[in-house]
This record gives structure tokens, sequence and C-alpha cells, in this order.
């Protein structure tokens, strides 16, 4: 779970002997920036608040984003991605795995662009196969969202000799 720790000094004999205390809020949401001030209260009344402590939350990680094929060819593929609201954090790239069998696979990144959408183009794949791609947001602190699966099958190339008759 989401949580900031917070750490401020005590005074030694007054409140107890620890010289730091130690406080944890839970469930907060990740990627926000939270400020506390404290103070003490007894019997009396209330102490002054401390200095202002700031902490910004981890960020999480990101949902699957969505895939479709916008256009393929015998030698590679275009997909459209629809970003994924990102977990109050920032996403910059996109991991893509393809491989045309689980033993035969490849990774490549491509920058986060665009408001909501962007394409992609996968290039130098094989003529009449089948691939699957796999593709994961990643955030600004590496971490990698779920991913999303699309097959796509390129097309038949051209032949590239006439046939001897």
């Amino acid at each position: 779970s989401s949580g900031i720790n917070a750490e401020w000094p005590l005074r030694p004999g007054i409140y107890n002997s620890m010289s730091t205390g130690l406080y944890k809020e839970p469930n907060l949401t990740p990627y926000v920036r939270y400020c506390v001030s404290m103070a003490v209260r007894n019997p009396t009344g209330v102490g002054p608040f401390s200095e202002e402590h700031c902490n910004r939350t981890k960020s999480a990680i990101a949902p699957a984003p969505e895939l479709r094929e916008v256009s393929t060819a015998a030698d590679h593929s275009v997909i459209e991605i629809t970003h994924p609201d990102p977990p109050k954090g920032l996403l910059v790239t996109y991991n893509v795995t393809f491989m045309d069998d689980p033993s035969n696979y490849e990774k490549r990144d491509f920058a986060v662009e665009g408001e909501l959408k962007q394409n992609i183009n996968i290039s130098d794949l094989n003529s009449h196969t089948t691939y699957t791609f796999l593709v994961s947001a990643i955030n600004s602190v590496g971490m990698v969202g779920f991913p999303q699966e699309i097959m796509v099958t390129t097309l038949e190339s051209v032949p590239e000799a006439a046939p001897l008759l």
C-alpha cells in the first residue's frame, strides 16, 4: 500500500525518552506531494506546530494500454496505443515485446508521445507470419505496467523473381 513516513524530533524528558517519532499514514494516492505539520497536545493545551515536512508518494504501475491494429504490410505493422490513465505518475516509454513463437522474440522501446494516442511502427518483420505483441507502459521511476497483448499477421510479400517457364 502507498503511504508516507514522517519523522520529527521530540524533546526528551518532556514527551518521552525517544528523540524521534515515526508516524505512517497508509493508503495515500500515488505520486502526490503531501505536506504535514504536527503539534503535540496535552491536558493543558496544544503546543506550537512544527515546520512543514513535504514528501511525494511513489508512483504506481500503469494499467494496460489499449491496442488496435492500424495497418499491416509484408514487413511491418502499425499499432495504435491508447495511453492508459497514468497512475498519478509520468509515463515515459512503451516496452514492446514481439514474437512469432516463444523462443524467437525481440524487445523495442518507444517514447510516449501525444496526448491520448500514438502510433508505433514495428518494422523488419517476416512476411506471412503471425506475431504476438505485448505492450507495457513504463513510468518515470522505471516501474513496468501491466501488459496488453495483440496478435497481428503480416501480409504475404510480392514474389522477388519471375517464375521459370
